[in-house]
């Protein structure tokens, strides 16, 4: 129980109905002004009275009526009032004065009769002497009247089974009197109505029983104990106010016993005591108004009811007396669009042990260890669109205490002061967030804080599309606590650097915690538990955790969910089926330690310097037993490359690993090399640069086996005669074959692009008869198109190589030099493009290790122009001058791009011998040499130089054609031989260069075919193969025309 204000009901006397009557009937008519003739008098002047009995104006009797102006109207002895009227009888005072001196003795009686009041003022002193006193009458007040009571026990104004009317500035004061205004059974429309009790030993200001009042403009100040208003505990009464002040000192501002309450625009304040007090079956609506107080500003006991729509609700005071709302056991309390604030320390703004409803709210609290909103007891707080905001030190913003909820929908928590908590549960207490925020900005202050008395209570705590950071602070405490901690649907937790701390309370009581993250929650920090103390972490459905863990018992992770390893971590049991991504920052490498069983089939994914055994690296050790299949991605940090000799140890399992296997996913490459995952021995994978694995020795001693049982010795031989198997011992062995270095991808397609275009180059040139066909006479422009494959064997290189291009000429000139000699120029103009497939053979030797390294994709742009002579048989030389430009991509593990060119220049002679009238032979020479710059090109961190470099290219060829009227067929023998080594690609540290034949032949047959007279056209397909039985095999066709001018 946080606190409860306490309020005294108080037994009022009661002038009864007899008492009244007497009062009547025992007047003597010593006053002038005493009447029961049922007619109407007017009365001018004024009359004191001294004599017990005689009251100063009198009227009884139906139709009987007493107006009075402006005179005085007063009485000195007890039991004697000023004024009375029964039976009927009318009384109306216009600006009178009124005033008693003894006891018992009021201003105005009324019994069955009708009173009428403008202006004027009414004063008693005597006790239990009230200023009006009214049975089964009519009071009606108009203009400002004046009622003072100052003897003990008296009231201004006592009503019963009577109506009244007060308009126009009614104003009620005491000093020693007990009620301003008290109802019994009565019906009062209040306007403009003060009531101001300055008695410290008051009851209170208004007092109503059985009673209706509607009150605007009321404004009551009480000071010392006296209430503001009392609703009684009678069985049926209400009041409603608009407009409204009260104002109390020690006393509460308005105190429901029983019946209803509606306040509009009302402001109620007490300096001591609770603004508001509802007992039992007390029913309030509040319709906006401000409630100040400095104990609970609104206090309910059980089966009280409180509906409120706006507001502002202050307490001003300390400890949990001093709530702002505080209910109190089984109440009904709604609030909505209001504001509470807590001024003092170790207080509440809404408490609650039952069901209750907030909308719109905006709460702040800004003293110490203060608390927004709490549920205890069994109680169940559901909030909506709400705001809480704390400043002070230790304090919370919404608390589940002792097997009670509370859930929240919009909520925006703000928690400014140090040490503080956003949610506290403790002993059974849920809360529940769905789409709000949560910052805690405080020094140390926490997300959640979890305390727990009990062992078997568990408590709990769900955000669902919740952001909740903790700048300053871890972001979940847990002291002897039990509790279950869901984050679903994106939910975002984070703490300065630790998530959650699990602990022993001071009984050495440890935690039990277990958090579940799914939907798309992001837990950002640390997990850490003492030695006393349990965390189990579950991910699911494309949950993350990025942090690291410290004694935690278990971690969970389906095939959608990561973990963001950010520091060396610790769990005794995981259940990995989703990502372990181990997180590249300052902090350096880490080793993720599983202290019993790895189970699952997830994914690793490391940071690894890769360079030479010594490389610093994550490493996941498993101190305990694996099993399952696991991928293993390494990506490098910083490393530089080199050949480890032993390799870089990643992986252990001390225990049975034999279930265990892991995987490398993608590709792990540095400067030149490429790195494998390697199954060392029975318990370690080790990162080295080798296709298999090179075996490590185990870091663990095996157990001794026994040693093996000697044998007796074979007596050696004669050495000349061999090893008895009829041969001789070899006395060199032949050395074991060394490894093949393990290349990354991209250097195939980096050694082979000079060589593609160099080659390309050659090939476009071509030669005389490709351009001219065997049609030679005129001016002439001409085309062709080729196409041609071929099959590259390069050491443990291989590639398969498809070029196009389409070339374009024709003759500018051509004329006579000599009477024996002709000439022609031209342009030659190039399109093309080689697509290349790439191989290494080497990666054959890793089971399951794919040999395609990649593509290379050129586009060729080349300009030219030949001149050729030729005499009248026929011999012709050519001569052709050709720039060519080269784009590659080259698309492997990494993308790059290289721009080149070449510049070439060919001769080529030939002599046309005729063989017959049919048959032709012409032996033919050419030589060709080509300039080639390649530029700088790399990815990845392969940077490969630019470079330039000399070529030569000789062809010694036959051509054997047949000449008949419509078709000249034709074969073709060619022997090419390469002049100058291709360079390929010079990388840092490394030169590698095609291992490719210099000497091919080439073998063709063809067909041209005159159209019409002036146009040609020619087939050629052609095979060539390199003289050693590996190396270049390839087939091209050609497709030419030729048209005459």
């Amino acid at each position: 129980m946080e606190g409860k204000t306490v309020a005294t009901q108080h037994r009022h006397f009661t002038l009864s109905l007899l008492s009244l009557s007497l009062l009547c009937a025992n007047a003597f008519a010593a006053s002038p002004w005493q009447f029961s003739d049922g007619k109407r008098h007017d009365v001018s002047g004024s009359y004191h009275s001294e004599t017990e009995g005689d009251i100063p104006l009198s009227a009884s009797q139906q139709g009987t009526e007493i107006v009075a102006e402006r005179g005085r109207f007063s009485t000195k002895d007890d039991r004697t009032s000023a004024t009375a009227v029964s039976a009927g009888a009318t009384l109306s005072l216009n600006n009178v004065n009124v005033q008693t001196q003894g006891a018992l003795s009021h201003g105005i009686v009324a019994n069955a009769a009708t009173v009428n009041v403008r202006g004027g003022s009414i004063a008693t002193q005597g006790q239990q002497s009230n200023g009006i006193s009214a049975i089964r009458s009519t009071l009606t007040i108009l203009e400002a009247l004046t009622i003072n009571h100052a003897g003990p026990l008296s009231r201004g104004i006592y009503l019963e089974d009577s109506q009244l009317t007060a308009k126009q500035g009614l104003t009620i004061t005491s000093d020693g009197g007990m009620s301003g205004l008290h109802l019994v059974r009565s019906r009062a429309v209040l306007e403009d109505v003060v009531i101001a009790l300055n008695n410290p030993n008051g009851f209170d200001a208004l007092r109503i029983k059985d009673s209706d009042v509607e009150a605007t403009q009321l404004n009551i100040r009480a000071s010392g104990n006296t209430v503001g208003i009392v609703l009684d505990n009678g069985a049926n009464h209400a009041v409603h106010l608009k407009d409204s002040t009260l104002n109390t000192e020690n006393g509460v501002g308005l105190h429901i016993w029983k019946g209803a309450a509606q306040l509009d625009d009302v402001v109620i304040s007490s300096e001591k005591n609770s603004a508001l007090y509802v007992d039992g079956n007390g029913k309030v609506e509040i319709n906006n108004g401000n409630y100040t107080s400095s104990m609970s500003s609104v206090m309910l006991t059980p089966g009280a009811s409180l509906v409120a729509r706006g507001g502002e609700f202050t307490t001003t005071g300390d400890g949990g007396g001093a709530n702002v709302i505080n209910a109190m056991g089984r109440v009904n309390l709604a609030l909505h669009n209001s504001m509470l604030i807590a001024q003092g320390n170790r207080s509440t703004a809404l408490y609650s042990e039952s069901a209750s409803t907030g909308s719109g709210l905006t709460i702040q609290t800004l003293g110490k260890s203060n608390t927004g909103v709490m549920a205890a007891r069994g109680g169940n707080i559901q909030l909506t669109d709400s705001a809480i905001y704390t400043e002070g030190e230790a304090s919370t913003g919404l608390a589940a205490l002792l097997n009670s909820t509370l859930r929240g929908k919009g909520v925006d928590l703000a928690i400014a002061g140090d040490a503080s908590a956003a949610l506290r549960v403790r002993d059974g207490g849920a809360i529940t967030l769905a789409d709000s925020q949560i910052n805690a900005t405080g020094r140390e202050a926490v997300i959640v804080n979890a305390t727990g008395f009990h062992p078997t209570q568990a408590s709990t705590v769900t955000l669902n599309n919740t952001q909740a950071d903790a700048s300053q602070g871890r972001a979940v405490n847990s002291e002897g606590a039990r509790l279950t901690l869901n984050l679903l649907n994106g939910t975002q937790l984070s703490g300065k650097e630790e998530a959650l701390y699990a602990y022993q309370d001071k009984n050495q009581q440890g935690s039990n915690v277990d958090i579940n993250a799914a939907d798309n929650a992001l837990i950002t920090g640390n997990l850490r538990a003492d030695t006393l103390s349990r965390i189990a972490l579950t991910l699911s459905n494309n949950a993350v955790f990025n942090g690291a863990t410290d004694n935690v018992q278990r971690v969970t992770i389906d095939n959608s969910s990561r973990w963001l390893l950010s520091g060396h971590a610790n769990v005794d049991e995981l259940a990995l089926s989703g990502d372990i991504i181990f997180q590249p920052d300052s902090a350096g490498f880490k080793t993720l330690t599983v202290n019993q069983s790895l189970t699952g089939n997830g994914t690793f994914t490391f940071n690894t310097q890769l360079g030479d055994d010594n490389s610093p690296t994550d490493r996941l050790h498993v101190k305990g037993s694996a099993q399952g299949n696991y991928q293993v991605i390494v990506k490098n940090q910083g490393g530089k490359g080199a050949i480890p000799e032993k390799g870089i140890p990643l992986i252990l399992v001390e225990k049975d690993a034999s279930a265990a296997n892991f995987t490398q996913q993608g590709e792990i490459a540095i400067d030149h090399y490429e790195y494998f995952l390697n199954k060392v021995n029975a318990n370690e994978w080790y990162l080295q640069a080798s296709y298999n694995p090179n075996p490590v020795d185990p870091v663990n001693p095996v157990d001794p086996v026994d040693p093996i049982k000697p044998v007796d010795p074979v007596t050696p031989g004669d050495p000349e005669e061999g090893d008895g198997n009829g041969e001789k011992p070899n006395p060199t062995p032949k050395p074991k074959p060394k490894p093949q270095p393990t290349l990354r991808r991209e250097i195939a397609g980096y050694q082979i692009s000079p060589w593609l275009n160099a080659q390309y180059a050659f090939t476009a040139a071509g030669n005389w008869h490709q351009r001219q066909s065997v049609m030679q006479q005129g001016q002439s422009a001409w085309g062709r198109v080729v196409g041609q494959y071929d099959r590259l064997n390069s050491g443990r290189f291989d590639y398969q190589s498809k070029t196009f291009f389409m070339q374009l000429g024709g003759d500018l000139w051509q004329g006579s030099l000599t009477e024996t000699l002709s000439a022609s120029a031209g342009v030659i103009g190039t399109l093309g493009h080689i697509n290349t497939q790439a191989a290494d053979q080497a990666r054959q030797l890793r089971a399951g290790l794919a040999t395609d390294t990649g593509t290379l994709q050129t586009q060729a742009f080349g300009v030219g122009g030949y001149v050729t002579l030729i005499t009248p048989q026929g011999a012709y030389l050519d001569t052709v001058l050709q720039e060519t430009l080269f784009r590659t991509d080259f698309h492997s593990a990494s993308q790059a791009r290289q721009n080149s060119n070449s510049t070439l220049l060919s001769v080529e002679w030939g002599m046309p011998l005729p063989l017959s009238n049919a048959f032709t032979l012409v032996p033919q020479l050419q030589a060709t040499g080509q300039w080639l710059h390649s530029g700088a090109t790399g990815a990845a961190g392969v940077n490969v130089k630019q470079q330039d470099q000399a070529l030569g290219l000789a062809r010694a060829g036959l051509r054997l054609g047949y000449h008949a009227a419509n078709a000249q067929p034709f074969v073709q023998l060619d022997v090419l031989q390469r002049m100058g080594q291709v360079k390929g690609a010079n990388m840092d540290g490394l030169s590698v260069a095609p291992d490719l034949p210099t000497a091919w032949w080439k073998a063709s047959a063809g067909i041209s075919h005159p159209l019409t007279d002036n146009v040609n056209i020619y087939g050629q397909a052609e095979y060539q193969r390199s003289f050693t039985q590996q190396g270049l095999e390839g087939y091209s066709g050609h497709l030419g025309m030729k048209v005459s001018f």
